[in-house]
């Protein structure tokens, strides 16, 4: 069975598919904007915090990559901990 026959089709309720690929991340930064501003501001803020922060021995690249990734961090847990509580 194919298409609409398959089971669990009755089940359904979103009559469009969920976009794959760009589309599919456009889509999510539209119906998410807090998210997506929330998570943008911490990885830019620790990207441009990164070379004050990190280990001076480092170069700069590194030191901008490890604040990006940190502040990636510090988004995605806000964002959690915003959902669970």
């Amino acid at each position: 069975m194919t298409g609409r026959d398959a089971p669990g089709d009755a089940l359904r309720t979103d009559p469009e598919p969920v976009p794959t690929g760009f589309a599919g991340i456009a889509h999510l930064v539209r119906a998410h904007p807090w998210i997506t501003a929330i998570m943008l501001a911490c990885t830019i803020g620790g990207a441009a915090a990164g070379p004050f922060l990190m280990d001076e021995t480092w170069t700069l690249a590194r030191q901008i990559g490890a604040g990006g990734f940190l502040g990636a961090w510090v988004g995605l847990t806000i964002t959690v901990t915003k959902m669970i509580g």
